[in-house]
């Protein structure tokens, strides 16, 4: 939900620093069980920053290795939601959704935290966040259809990213920098969904991971395979 003043806010603030995106530190979040009716003392506020700087708008630094130390170590919230945009920018860097069942968000953010000239930090709140655990991006039918679902999209997702820096010549002169990228979003990846395994032995996972990985119908090739193997890393590390 979007708070009255928030389009005001933004617009206003995005005007002042001529910023590409706006970028809020700050949402309410409401954590809410099947049924239960919306309750203002149930909100509390949660900052992606910690230090003093949330109190008052910034600009970012337009150095892309500090921007990505501070991506990896998340500093920044990858989420649309709590950002505006400046039409003209996405315009010009052809910046859209990817067709992917989740996770398209993400790579959307990171795209727009890479090639923003200016990216601004505001510390007002703008958004009502309802966390439901029943979701549909938190539950599978099986736990074998969960970790195609999840397969599919991880290594549509690192493509995506890794097609991406590789087009940027800042990426291609740190693979250093690339490689963490691509790790950190194996690693948030496997997080969303850790609960699709939290129940289960290791065998059993291992089980169908391999059986997944098998799938003709995955078409697991290049850097996919890396995306996946990565992923197995995560898995039998748990």
């Amino acid at each position: 939900m979007l708070l009255p003043t928030a389009l005001g806010d933004f617009f206003v603030a995005a005007e002042k620093f001529h910023a590409d995106v706006v970028h809020t530190v700050k949402a309410f979040v409401f954590c809410d069980a099947d049924g239960k009716t919306f309750n203002r003392a149930d909100l509390r506020l949660q900052s992606d920053l910690s230090d003093d700087a949330s109190q008052t708008p910034r600009l970012e630094t337009s150095n892309l290795r500090k921007r990505m130390a501070d991506y990896v170590a998340e500093k920044y919230f990858w989420l649309p939601w709590g950002k505006f945009y400046r039409r003209k920018f996405l315009l010009e860097n052809k910046l859209d959704f990817p067709q992917m069942r989740y996770s398209e968000d993400m790579v959307f953010c990171f795209k727009c935290l890479c090639l923003a000239k200016k990216y601004l930090r505001v510390p007002f709140a703008t958004n009502i966040h309802r966390v439901r655990q029943k979701s549909a991006s938190k539950n599978f039918c099986t736990p074998h259809e969960g970790t195609e679902l999840c397969l599919r999209v991880l290594t549509a997702a690192v493509q995506a990213i890794d097609e991406f820096t590789g087009g940027l010549e800042f990426f291609r002169k740190n693979p250093d920098i690339r490689r963490d990228v691509l790790k950190f979003f194996v690693d948030k990846h496997f997080s969303f969904h850790r609960n699709i395994f939290q129940d289960m032995p290791i065998h059993e996972v291992q089980r169908i991971f391999f059986d997944v990985l098998n799938s003709p119908a995955l078409n697991s090739t290049g850097e996919q395979i890396v995306a996946a193997h990565l992923y197995a890393e995560r898995i039998l590390a748990r």
